[in-house]
């Protein structure tokens, strides 16, 4: 680790980075194996939410399915993964500004809850309980934690009734807006302002999910939470399947111009679905096959990762996306089965193994309208544990800190800025987050309304932020 934080610490993002690696072995050397870098200037921000059904007994979780210690993991982003829920607390959602977790309870009846992120607690303190239709059941939560849309239907590895989408207060579990059209693992924009979701088809009579032509139908809606009741509008199809495939799972990218989403032959992440992700653009509708995140090179056709198609292709799954940019680029978290080193290497655990299904991280270039492929070759998030499945890493912003509090940028504090506020006695800079600075321009992760607000003025403004744009790989 510290000559890992030595070299990414001294680099700046068009800075190549040597490395060689020779191995030796009965004194016969073999290599060396050369290979160049380029390291994103910023560091990874965040918390991830997924779920196990089959994780570490130090945990403590209880045997609650099918005799596997099943629950809700978290892991923020550079530390060891640690057991949220046990008793199989799952199917959950995650609101962008990481305050407010809603999930459904498999194991302990037909009930669902929201739960308070904000404190830190694990597990974190329960805000409301509602039974029978289980509304937290992969919700699509808005930004800001206080609203729920609701799935279409339930967990998809079932047979089960589509039902409308309704808008449910998180705080109370009150219905406020119902009869929607059905959207079946729905998403928010990290701006609030659109839906996205697979379209169910619901007639007068009980339709079941499975089959559904709807689920061949990515769509999305426009949202009004500024009126009272808020509004859900213009619900329109942004890709239909013209090959039969299951499209789902979406999750927008910070500047809602686009949406990663699942096509495969279900919407499952079993080993016997085969899966990958795609982006679409949410206006002209256009799909990015997202070749490297997938496992191609540039041509398209030849599969890089070590073991081929056969062993690790299309067996990537339920993408999110980090509602931030940071070092230039997007962050999608996925579930994957490709194989890992000589950790989860092919023969000693199948594809069909549950420990297969991990965690991987691939970057999208900010400009993604403009490129044939804006995706980049996945790595493996580390923190995970190595003997237990990870599946619906779902990503979110750890909640804002408030002025006087020690931040490393804006977009750790809650009002948008951090600035040295002193020295400590071995003269490091002391970072807090403060209150908007009168006349000043933005540093890099500040408040801002247009580019021009930031102080370098080759800088973008997304979300609210600026940030810098995807550096040039030469």
């Amino acid at each position: 680790p510290e000559i890992w934080n030595g070299v990414t610490l001294s680099t700046l993002g068009s800075d190549w980075v040597n490395v060689s690696v020779s191995k030796l072995c009965g004194g016969q050397v073999t290599g060396p194996i050369k290979e160049q870098w380029l390291i994103a200037p910023g560091k990874m921000k965040g918390i991830v939410y997924y779920y196990s059904y089959d994780t570490p007994d130090a945990w403590g979780f209880p045997n609650t399915f099918q005799g596997k210690k099943a629950g809700v993991v978290r892991l923020r982003l550079g530390y060891p993964a640690e057991g949220l829920f046990g008793n199989c607390v799952i199917c959950h959602s995650v609101s962008a500004n990481g305050t407010m977790l809603a999930a459904s309870v498999a194991q302990s009846g037909d009930w669902s809850a929201t739960y308070d992120l904000s404190t830190g607690a694990a597990p974190p303190p329960q805000i409301v309980r509602v039974a029978n239709p289980r509304p937290f059941m992969f919700p699509a939560l808005t930004p800001d934690g206080k609203r729920a849309f609701t799935s279409g239907a339930g967990d998809p590895q079932f047979n089960i009734t589509v039902i409308d989408s309704t808008i449910v207060d998180t705080s109370t579990g009150a219905v406020i807006v119902p009869g929607l059209t059905s959207l079946y693992l729905p998403a928010f924009s990290p701006d609030g302002l659109f839906l996205a979701g697979t379209r169910l088809e619901k007639t007068s009579s009980a339709v079941s999910l499975v089959n559904n032509p709807g689920k061949g139908r990515l769509a999305m809606a426009d949202y009004d939470g500024n009126q009272n009741p808020p509004t859900v509008t213009n619900v329109r199809d942004v890709v239909v399947s013209t090959n039969n495939k299951a499209l789902g799972w979406p999750s927008f990218i910070p500047d809602s111009r686009a949406v990663v989403f699942q096509e495969g032959g279900d919407l499952q992440s079993k080993s016997n679905v085969l899966a990958e992700l795609r982006l679409a653009q949410t206006a002209s509708g256009s799909v990015n096959q997202l070749g490297a995140l997938n496992g191609y090179l540039a041509d398209g056709t030849t599969f890089y990762p070590p073991n081929g198609m056969a062993e690790d292709g299309q067996h990537n799954y339920v993408p999110t996306v980090l509602p931030r940019p940071i070092g230039g680029y997007y962050w999608v978290m996925f579930s994957s089965r490709r194989s890992y080193g000589n950790y989860l290497p092919p023969g000693a655990t199948s594809v069909g193994s549950l420990i297969r299904r991990k965690i991987w991280v691939a970057a999208i270039d900010l400009d993604h309208d403009t490129k044939p492929d804006p995706s980049h070759p996945p790595f493996y998030l580390s923190g995970q544990p190595i003997e237990a499945d990870a599946h619906r890493p779902f990503v979110a912003l750890e909640p804002c800190k408030p002025e006087g509090a020690s931040c490393e940028s804006g977009a750790d504090c809650c009002a948008g800025y951090c600035r040295e506020t002193s020295r400590d006695a071995s003269g490091l800079p002391v970072l807090q987050c403060v209150p908007p600075p009168p006349n000043s321009c933005s540093n890099i992760d500040e408040f801002c309304l247009t580019p021009a607000d930031c102080c370098d003025q080759t800088l973008l403004c997304i979300l609210n932020r600026c940030a810098i744009p995807t550096p040039p790989i030469y």
